[in-house]
């Protein structure tokens, strides 16, 4: 499969499998050798393509030239042959497979995931919570086993599932193609990223979707990518990228449209997908960046129950097992958090001219998720409208975060979410909306009372940490009669005024977490602190309840001269010195502040 790039989970690409290298484990270091165990396929005798390849943007479209970055002609030589091999394999509509090919595969992942799940381990080491959600998981798949094991069926003896295809020269470096049955005519596109938590995604998670969507006349790629610890988020949006360029560029050699390409994402993977939309993006709005595709090449991004916003997902995500110090390896530290967000990206002012060359984006949410809560979807699409975006959000009342992507499709008949996407999808065809309109409804694939005890196994656990309070810490910051104010921009208290602070760490002293939150959030170096107060403070009414004990501390700045600086600006839109007078204070308040202004407290000694 003649392509620009080669990697593993979202580029086009044409080398010799570095999953297959892996898989090997250093058995062979021939890449010519290694060909004979990724392919058994003649490549003079390769099937051609039904459909030509039409022309789409490419700016290095030379397979030569995608390979100049390789200075070793053999290996230049080597790749050209296991891509053309690869779509020797992809164009085959026999049923025939490759035994020994699809045994080393197998063999090869297997052995890879043993290892990796071992690293894993190591990270995690012993602790209740996510052991209790593996249980969990356990149990809510063998109450779908029914459904999985159609799927499964499906996808390994379907004639219209093309798996394992090679994009890039990365381990993991494949992507799946679900092909329609019928192959009149150009096909729309979907390149789907699927989700894991950054730790356990697989391009055949998306085979129930792919299945679906191919009933209807669409062609869906599953992009893999490397997960943690094998990767870190660059790797992941990475892989997506080259995967995503790999669909673009070679995708009308299968019967599909390259003018007509929708990339979509759950999860983890609505997460990865967002920020290499965005990446590219930036990237086009620069000067000189040369690139494999082009996001004029994407109708629409869907976003299916993801997370942009990791500075508001960080302690929920720790609340819930994915502790702070794993999320903050495979985040690539606290520093890259800004970078990875897209819903904090998207409104630096040097990114803001990229914002204008995305395509909409529709954003899809269960109101009852409590694993990535729907607000995350809701402010991201505020926020791309309010820098100049096209983007909306769609919510599903009572849905939680596994209901849209795999309860609701084995459930049979209709699935809102699915034909929503396939409406937009087929918008301005009316053939294509005649058809969808007499389609006949899916079968169950499993029985209403185990989804309904899936439903009931995965609920209590994503509210399982919702009710237990949580300490924070905040400062009365004193200059003269003045005390330091920002507006807030959390979910909690949005567009109110409020004091510097945080969450209370383990291990930490009040005077310490305080000196931390100030220093973090303002750049200000605390002085003497003291003990002012405590309140008890109830927030039920937001879109995700919360209980707050705040201990309220009193400090002066270590150097008066100090200017706070707006370090966090996910999270406020800035600090201001104001008088502390009922009458001169900003308005609106954060509520307890509001409350202790109100019954006249007085933070001055």
């Amino acid at each position: 499969m003649p392509s620009p790039i080669l990697p593993i989970s979202n580029f086009p690409s044409s080398t010799t499998s570095a999953a297959t290298t892996v898989v090997k484990a250093k058995v062979d270091a021939d890449p010519s050798k290694t060909l004979l165990i990724s392919s058994q396929l003649d490549p003079e005798k390769a099937i051609k393509p039904l459909l030509p390849r039409a022309s789409s943007y490419n700016s290095t479209t030379n397979v030569n030239n995608s390979i100049i970055s390789f200075s070793n002609n053999h290996q230049q030589r080597s790749r050209r042959i296991s891509s053309d091999s690869s779509l020797a394999l992809l164009s085959d509509q026999s049923p025939r497979r490759s035994i020994s090919r699809e045994v080393g595969h197998a063999a090869s992942e297997t052995f890879l995931l043993s290892r990796l799940c071992v690293k894993l381990l190591s990270y995690l080491g012993v602790g209740y919570r996510w052991i209790t959600r593996f249980l969990a998981l356990g149990c809510y798949a063998l109450l779908l086993m029914p459904g999985f094991i159609q799927v499964a069926y499906y996808y390994f003896f379907s004639r219209q599932v093309r798996r394992s295809i090679i994009y890039g020269e990365k381990p993991r470096n494949r992507l799946d193609l679900y092909l329609p049955e019928s192959s009149h005519g150009t096909k729309p596109v979907v390149a789907f990223i699927t989700g894991g938590a950054w730790i356990i995604g697989y391009k055949a998670w998306g085979s129930l979707l792919g299945q679906q969507l191919s009933e209807r006349d669409i062609i869906v790629a599953c992009i893999d990518y490397r997960n943690f610890p094998q990767g870190t988020i660059s790797d992941m949006v990475e892989d997506a990228s080259q995967g995503i360029s790999f669909v673009c560029n070679n995708i009308a050699e299968y019967g599909g449209d390259p003018n007509r390409i929708y990339l979509m994402g759950q999860s983890a993977g609505a997460h990865i997908a967002a920020c290499t939309l965005i990446n590219q993006a930036i990237k086009e709005a620069g000067e000189g960046d040369s690139t494999s595709w082009s996001v004029s090449q994407i109708k629409a991004y869907f976003g299916l129950s993801g997370g942009y916003n990791l500075f508001n997902l960080i302690d929920h995500f720790h609340n819930r097992g994915l502790y702070r110090s794993i999320f903050l390896s495979i985040m690539e530290g606290e520093d890259s958090l800004h970078q990875f967000s897209p819903d904090v990206l998207v409104q630096d002012s040097n990114v803001k001219p990229a914002v204008s060359l995305l395509p909409p984006v529709i954003l899809f949410h269960g109101t009852a998720d409590f694993s990535i809560p729907a607000d995350a979807s809701t402010s991201f699409a505020d926020t791309l409208r309010r820098v100049g975006g096209k983007a909306e959000s769609i919510l599903y009342d009572g849905k939680t975060h596994t209901d849209l992507f795999l309860q609701d499709p084995m459930r049979g008949g209709r699935d809102e979410m699915f034909e929503d996407v396939v409406a937009i999808i087929h918008g301005g065809d009316e053939e294509a909306l005649a058809k969808d309109a007499v389609a006949p409804p899916r079968r169950r694939l499993v029985p209403e009372f185990m989804l309904k005890l899936a439903h009931n196994t995965e609920s209590p656990l994503e509210m399982e940490m919702e009710p237990v309070p949580r300490v924070g810490v905040v400062v009365f910051v004193l200059k003269g009669k003045s005390v330091l104010l920002g507006r807030r921009r959390s979910s909690i208290g949005a567009s109110t005024f409020a004091l510097p602070g945080g969450h209370l760490e383990f291990g930490e002293s009040f005077e310490e977490c305080g000196a931390r939150e100030l220093k973090e959030e303002t750049g200000l170096e605390m002085g003497k602190a003291e003990y002012l107060t405590v309140t008890n403070n109830l927030f039920l009414d937001q879109p995700k309840p919360a209980h707050y004990v705040t201990i309220f501390l009193r400090a002066v700045l270590a150097d008066p001269d100090q200017v706070a600086q707006n370090l966090e600006p996910s999270k406020c839109d800035g600090w201001g010195w104001y008088e502390w007078d009922k009458d001169k204070l900003p308005q609106p308040l954060f509520w307890p502040l509001h409350e202790m202004v109100r019954s006249g407290f007085n933070p001055f000694p």
